[in-house]
């Protein structure tokens, strides 16, 4: 019998978290972030716009141990080969 490895993705629900965090804490800045919470699904990108626009640009210590998934890194490197960053 063959066994079949089932691969399960368990991610935060970003929509959920910014969309509560926004009612509660900021909500005058509910029309900044509403395009990207209307979508299906969050990418990587749309976490990362809505955390600049949320919170401090400068807060880089906050930042240092982030961790991505492979869909994330893919579309990293995309965006740079597509605006020429090295």
């Amino acid at each position: 019998m063959d066994k079949k490895i089932q691969k399960v993705v368990c991610q935060p629900d970003y929509k959920r978290i910014y969309s509560d965090f926004i009612a509660v804490k900021c909500p005058e800045k509910m029309k900044m972030v509403e395009c990207f919470l209307s979508k299906d699904t969050l990418s990587l990108s749309d976490i990362l716009k809505i955390n600049n626009l949320l919170f401090d640009k400068n807060s880089a210590e906050n930042q240092k141990h982030k961790s991505y998934d492979e869909k994330a890194i893919f579309e990293m490197l995309e965006y740079q080969k597509k605006t020429q960053i090295k």
